[in-house]
C-alpha cells in the first residue's frame, strides 16, 4: 500500500534479466521503507543484487515486478532529488574541483551567487579548499571521492545513494571518509542509502541495516542500530559497548554465511 509518509518505498519489487538462454532472477519480493533522515546500509554476499537495488531507487532501472516510490510517486527515471556516488568517482577530467562540484547547479541554471557560496561551504566541509582549482588527475582516491560526494550534495538531494563508495580506498583513507560521512549525517540528517560489503562499516554508520540473501536477493534481516551516535572511535568505546558491537557484527555475519 502506498504511504506518502515514507521518503522511499519499495513495494514487493523483483528484478530479473534475460539472457540468450535463460532468465536470471536478481532480486525477489523486496519490500522496504526509508524515512527522512534514515541512514540505511545494505549488506549481503556478492551477486545478491545490492547495486541493482540502488539503481532502481536511483531510477536507472525499472523493477520487473512491484514499484519503487518517492514521496508516494512512482520513480520513473533519474532525478536531482536522488544524488548518486559510485565506487569509482565519475568526475569530469577536464573540469577543476570547483567546476565539478558546481556542474549540477550550472546545468540546472541555479543562481550563480548561491551556487558559489554553497561550493565554498562544501570545499571547506570536505577539506578541499587547497585543491579548489586542481584537476581530478592531481587528486588522491579519497579526495576524488570527496569531490564526488560534494557534487552529489550540491543539488540538495532528498536522498544520497552510495554504492560501495569507500571500498577502493586504503584503510586509513577509508576510516577518514567514514568519519566524514558520519559527521555529515550527524550535522544534517541527510537521508543516506549506502551499499557496502563491510559489516563493521554498516554498523558504525547505519541507523538501519538491511541484509540480503544470496542470489536471488531477499531481505533476511532488517534491524535498527544506534552505534552511529557514538562520537568516539571504536577503539575508545567502553568494554561493554565493544562486546555488544562484536556480538552484533557476528550476528549479521552469521546471517550471511549460513545462507
Amino acid at each position: 500500500m502506498v504511504n506518502n509518509n515514507y521518503l522511499i518505498q519499495l513495494e514487493n519489487i523483483s528484478q530479473s534479466f534475460s539472457t540468450t538462454n535463460d532468465t536470471i532472477q536478481v532480486l525477489e519480493n523486496i519490500s522496504l521503507t526509508i524515512n527522512q533522515g534514515d541512514f540505511v546500509c545494505v549488506v549481503g554476499p556478492s551477486g545478491c543484487g545490492k547495486s541493482t537495488l540502488l539503481k532502481m531507487i536511483a531510477g536507472y532501472l525499472k523493477p520487473t515486478e512491484g514499484q519503487v516510490l518517492m514521496s508516494g510517486q512512482t520513480i520513473t527515471g533519474p532525478s536531482a532529488q536522488r544524488g548518486v556516488v559510485f565506487q569509482n568517482p565519475t568526475l569530469y577530467p577536464w573540469l577543476t574541483v570547483t567546476e565539478n562540484i558546481c556542474y549540477g547547479p550550472k546545468v540546472l541554471k541555479k543562481d550563480k551567487h548561491l551556487t558559489q557560496k554553497k561550493c565554498v561551504e562544501f570545499l571547506t566541509n570536505m577539506s578541499l579548499e587547497k585543491f579548489a582549482n586542481a584537476y581530478p588527475f592531481e587528486l588522491s582516491g579519497g579526495m576524488k571521492q570527496r569531490v564526488a560526494i560534494a557534487r552529489a550534495l550540491m543539488n540538495q538531494p532528498d536522498v544520497l545513494l552510495m554504492d560501495e563508495p569507500f571500498s577502493a580506498l586504503d584503510a586509513i583513507t577509508r576510516s577518514t571518509m567514514q568519519q566524514l560521512i558520519k559527521k555529515l549525517w550527524l550535522d544534517t540528517h541527510q537521508t543516506i542509502f549506502l551499499i557496502t560489503h563491510d559489516i563493521e562499516e554498516a554498523l558504525l554508520l547505519g541507523t538501519k541495516i538491511v541484509v540480503l540473501s544470496k542470489n536471488p536477493g531477499k531481505i533476511i534481516l532488517e534491524k535498527i542500530f544506534d552505534y552511529q551516535m557514538e562520537k568516539k572511535p571504536l577503539t575508545q568505546w567502553n568494554k561493554e559497548k565493544k562486546e555488544k558491537f562484536q556480538q552484533d557484527k557476528q550476528m549479521i555475519l552469521s546471517e550471511i554465511t549460513t545462507l
